[in-house]
């Protein structure tokens, strides 16, 4: 009989955690999010954060952990993904910054368009 593989999930290359072993919820709390700029901050956190966690992240991976993140803060918090929205189709030059001018990953407001069509609608009061 062979001797068992090692568990290469447990550890990475450099020894770390592997990046996709546990993927955190959004870490910024349920608040109230009332304008773009609010939104554009959950952004810039978001963002800041992944970039701590996430140092070495291939691009690849880096889209991946952002999506996931944007997707969990919008299922979580439905102003968050209603004013996104509306600061995404209104072209809000304040939110196009925040996403092509960040420490983690540059994206373009139509791909964060496109993962938040994969969250649930938003119940309608």
């Amino acid at each position: 009989m062979m001797g068992a593989e090692p568990d290469r999930r447990s550890v990475t290359r450099n020894g770390s955690v592997p990046l996709f072993e546990t993927v955190p919820i959004a870490s910024l709390p349920i608040t109230s999010i009332a304008t773009t700029a609010d939104v554009a901050t959950a952004i810039r956190t978001i963002m800041d954060d992944l970039s701590v966690r996430y140092p070495d992240a291939t691009d690849t991976q880096r889209i991946i952990v952002a999506a996931l993140e944007i997707q969990q803060m919008a299922k979580r918090d439905d102003a968050f993904k209603l004013k996104l929205v509306e600061a995404l189709q209104s072209g809000s030059l304040l939110i196009d910054q925040i996403l092509s001018n960040n420490p983690f990953l540059k994206i373009s407001g139509e791909m964060v368009s496109e993962w938040l069509d994969a969250v649930p609608a938003v119940a309608q009061i």
